[in-house]
């Protein structure tokens, strides 16, 4: 097969103001198959490039735009950021969704992958369009209650690479990104380095939206299947079981990488991210209800044999789609109408740690 080339383009919005995106697509595009790849601060699009090539493979679309003030979208303007104030979270949302309907991917639902900031919009878009979303899947974990958000916000609501005469910005950025994670790699550290010191002033945006988003609320409205994936070594990794706390029927996973999983754990991400979506939505439910003390006994076994099977796949590695297939088909779902519901929960599911060391599952 040939490789796919991840090209570049600009949307026209409101205000003669561009919105800058990167996307691929498969040999045979199918509306059906579209993820959106929305990217943390203070980096830009350029950090989806390996995944949406793995997905471009696997016969998705896929479209990465760059957050209004990163990588090479527009600036918001001063009567912008007094709305972004105002708004949070829901005005980046919203130009988001502008663009998505000038792609033409808002006729059938698509699929998002969001990073930090970006798993942020990805709870913003979901919780208030479910009709376009058909899952999410979060790297880093981004519910978090009022009280840490404020924590959060007096950590990182600071311009501490403002730019200043000397250039000693460009000094404490690269050292930041260090002590973030992406010191191990000098190509990722000047990308980076890059795009941050290019955002400095998006960066305080859009993380003053973000801890200003009532999270717990906008997760718990989330009706489409939910992966969260979070690197032991990320600034969000604290929060990992406040998700299922307040989304019991949510999956986690561990990933490695810090907070920079996208280049230095992309199989990781792809492995978990694939296999569990693909596996729940094979299942042909678009929602899936915890498990519940109310459900028959029967349905509950089903449920947990299925779920031991996606267990023993995310320890083993990555199976095709087709023996995934054949797996559930084995257990009675997929096979038209009278399939039963899959109920995914924490009533009885226990976890699991992948004996390859990367990712301890919960379903």
């Amino acid at each position: 097969m040939a490789q796919r080339v991840i090209k570049k383009a600009y949307v026209d919005l409101l205000l003669d103001q561009q919105l800058h995106y990167r996307y691929v697509l498969p040999s045979s595009p199918h509306r059906s198959r579209v993820i959106v790849f929305l990217h943390k601060s203070a980096s830009s699009s350029v950090s989806y490039e390996q995944l949406m090539l793995l997905y471009a493979q696997q016969g998705y679309s896929c479209y990465a735009p760059d957050m209004p003030g990163f990588g090479n979208s527009f600036d918001p303007t001063e009567i912008q950021a007094e709305e972004i104030q105002k708004l949070g979270t829901q005005w980046f949302a919203d130009i988001f969704l502008s663009a998505f309907e000038r792609w033409g991917i808002t006729q059938s639902k698509f699929h998002i992958i969001g990073h930090h900031s970006g798993a942020s919009l990805a709870t913003q878009i979901a919780a208030t369009r479910p009709g376009l979303v058909a899952s999410i899947c979060q790297i880093g974990a981004t519910t978090i209650g009022y009280e840490e958000r404020q924590r959060m916000k007096e950590i990182f609501l600071v311009p501490f690479n403002q730019p200043t005469d000397d250039g000693s910005h460009l000094q404490k950025t690269w050292d930041y990104l260090g002590k973030m994670g992406a010191g191990g790699s000098l190509e990722l550290r000047q990308r980076e380095v890059i795009d941050h010191v290019r955002a400095w002033r998006g960066r305080m945006l859009i993380y003053g939206a973000v801890w200003e988003q009532d999270a717990e609320v906008l997760f718990k409205r989330v009706k489409c299947p939910t992966l969260v994936l979070c690197a032991r070594d990320d600034v969000l990794w604290e929060h990992m079981e406040n998700v299922k706390k307040v989304k019991p029927d949510a999956m986690t996973a561990e990933i490695r990488g810090a907070n920079f999983s996208l280049d230095l754990d992309v199989a990781g991400i792809a492995h978990l991210a694939t296999l569990a979506l693909s596996f729940i939505l094979q299942s042909r439910h678009a929602m899936l209800p915890a498990l519940s003390p109310g459900g028959s006994a029967a349905d509950k076994m089903c449920t947990l044999r299925l779920l031991d099977s996606f267990r023993e796949r995310a320890v083993d590695g990555f199976e095709s789609e087709l023996k995934i297939k054949r797996a559930m088909q084995h257990r009675g779902y997929g096979r038209g109408s009278s399939s039963p519901t899959v109920r995914i929960g924490t009533t009885t599911a226990t976890s699991k740690t992948c004996t390859n060391g990367r990712c301890l599952l919960k379903v």
